[in-house]
């Protein structure tokens, strides 16, 4: 092979989340001589175009429509009129820029796209990073995609066995976790002092930490109705909370919700906001441990990789993807979802226990570095893309 391949990635938002950053750390980890990314085709320029530019990697902001988990007949009409437009200027953009493949991250984009690729002839690279309804017309769309892909990419044991729910065959699908830089997460000491004077944050205070999307399902407020109940036997912990909302009601709502409850509980002089941010590997080094509190499903939990990675133990919950990382007494503690005392008692344990801390953390970083790397990743897309093409 002499040329590196080409390729394009579609994703159904602009927006970044766990998804997204999955996607900007696969696109930037190939070689160059190994994949040409052409860029990244997403509706509107959110915070993934400033992503995307920052890393040197093309954005196409194409009106993408949502045809997927449609509640209602005037919806999916609204969303079919921007079909045409989408059509012929992804039509002109796959004959300008001429990709050897095309890698959807989400079955959104998949069920937009998958039609003209066909068409085309261009082979389509699904990867699976969330649940997908069951909903009739969904199962269709669902099954045409795995039917005409022709590579499936999944990101943990739990959505292999969703794609196989849906009917794929097997020889199509890769494993494939996402990954962290282990390295990224070894941060010189006094970037903490400074972090912790910088937040006017006592340099002896316990810091125990949350890192993700502001919304429900990642049980922010489980956390929240657990400070008081903590702070009763450490009084000298802070809480650091990092991340931010998809900028629309209903998860704006529930964090003006949350702020209320702590205003309410008495406790708000004691957590930080910082909002979204870029410096996790930092982020990551100034907690005690890392509090994961899922209280829906979820398919992985990149985050408790990133805390692992930071040597850091891990609280998280019994849904899915996270016990595949996480493992219990070893790497942290596992508890039920939403079950705010559990959730006491673990932080307890651990904040009492700074031998048992560290032994998690060194354990969690073993873990990483041995399963959840780039490297593991990205061995696995080649040999995809390799043998789609015919290189392998």
């Amino acid at each position: 092979m002499s040329q590196p391949i080409r390729l394009l990635a579609i994703n159904h938002t602009s927006a970044i989340g766990g998804t997204q950053r999955h996607l900007c750390d696969l696109l930037t980890h190939f070689s160059p001589e190994d994949v040409a990314v052409i860029g990244v085709v997403a509706p509107g320029r959110g915070p993934l175009a400033q992503w995307l530019a920052q890393a040197n990697l093309n954005y196409f902001d194409l009106a993408i429509p949502s045809l997927s988990e449609l509640h209602s007949p005037q919806a999916v009409i609204q969303e079919l009129t921007k079909f045409p437009r989408f059509l012929y200027q992804f039509r002109k953009l796959l004959r300008r820029e001429l990709p050897d493949i095309v890698y959807c991250n989400s079955h959104r984009s998949a069920i937009v796209v998958e039609p003209l690729l066909t068409q085309f002839r261009i082979p389509l690279v699904w990867q699976m990073p969330e649940f997908v309804l069951d909903r009739p017309l969904q199962r269709l769309a669902i099954s045409r995609i795995i039917r005409n892909a022709k590579g499936l990419v999944a990101i943990s044991q739990i959505t292999y066995k969703e794609l196989m729910k849906f009917g794929a065959d097997k020889n199509k699908v890769r494993l494939a976790y996402c990954g962290v830089d282990p390295k990224f997460f070894d941060v010189p000491p006094m970037a903490l002092i400074n972090f912790r004077a910088k937040n006017n944050i006592p340099l002896d205070a316990k810091l125990v930490g949350m890192v993700g999307m502001i919304n429900h399902p990642k049980g922010w407020h489980i956390l929240v109705e657990s400070i008081p109940l903590i702070r009763k036997d450490f009084p000298n912990v802070y809480f650091i909370f990092t991340g931010t909302t998809n900028n629309n009601d209903s998860e704006r709502n529930y964090e003006a919700q949350i702020k209320q409850r702590l205003i309410e509980l008495g406790q708000s002089e004691y957590v930080r906001w910082l909002g979204y941010r870029t410096d996790i590997p930092l982020i990551m080094n100034t907690f005690d441990l890392l509090v994961h509190a899922n209280v829906e499903p979820e398919t992985l939990g990149v985050v408790i990789m990133e805390g692992m990675a930071a040597r850091k133990p891990v609280i998280s919950t019994c849904v899915n993807g996270p016990l595949e990382v996480n493992e219990h007494g070893v790497t942290g503690l596992v508890i039920s979802p939403g079950q705010v005392h559990e959730l006491v008692d673990a932080v307890k344990i651990l904040l009492a226990n700074p031998d048992m801390c560290e032994r998690m953390g060194a354990m969690g970083r073993v873990r990483v570095e041995t399963l959840f790397t780039h490297k593991q990743r990205i061995e696995v897309h080649l040999d995809l893309f390799r043998q789609l093409l015919g290189f392998g």
